[in-house]
């Protein structure tokens, strides 16, 4: 779970200033657009750097049963289930401060996220390579699965557009007043 949020000291002096050359100013409906807009650009970054893979099932060898029959576990797959799990909820301005709450509803995404840890010859039937169509299952190799950092790629993308973003919405706001 991440959020987006940024101070909004100096910009609240700036619409009060607006306000004073117009009584039609509406602070709050501007820091709220300026925040979404920045919380839009997260998720989009966010979802760009979530990775998927195709969709489908494999079969993978269990083993065999008491009469020497083979026995297969058909697992289906949907790798887009991350990406299309990130949420942003609408923004909130708190004191000197506008947030939007931006997170993921996949179980797994902080994993995928951060990085996990994992279990050395530990038997995963549905890694290895499908011979026949069925995947025969492999051992995990690596303690350690170092994370993508989608979420910090994506703060460091707002952080570097916050300004022109926040400019624009001002800028719109402005043109609005002028009318």
């Amino acid at each position: 779970m991440a959020s987006v949020e940024f101070d909004i000291r100096e910009f609240e002096s700036f619409c009060d200033k607006v306000q004073e050359l117009d009584g039609k100013a509406d602070t709050k409906r501007v820091l709220e657009a300026g925040t979404n807009q920045l919380a839009a650009l997260y998720v989009r970054e966010a979802k760009k750097r979530t990775p998927v893979g195709k969709r489908g099932s494999v079969k993978a060898f269990m083993g065999r049963d008491k009469n020497g029959k083979a026995i297969y576990l058909k697992y289906h797959y949907n790798t887009q289930q991350t990406r299309n799990s990130w949420r942003v909820d609408a923004a909130k301005i708190t004191g000197t401060t506008a947030a939007a709450k931006v997170y993921n509803t996949s179980r797994y995404a902080s994993f995928v996220d951060e990085g996990h840890r994992q279990e050395v010859g530990r038997y995963v039937p549905m890694l290895g390579t499908p011979i026949g169509g069925v995947v025969h299952g492999a051992r995990l190799k690596k303690p350690w699965v170092e994370g993508l950092h989608m979420t910090d790629a994506a703060e460091s993308v707002v952080d570097k557009n916050a300004g022109r973003i926040l400019d624009r919405v001002v800028r719109g706001y402005l043109r609005e007043l002028n009318k």
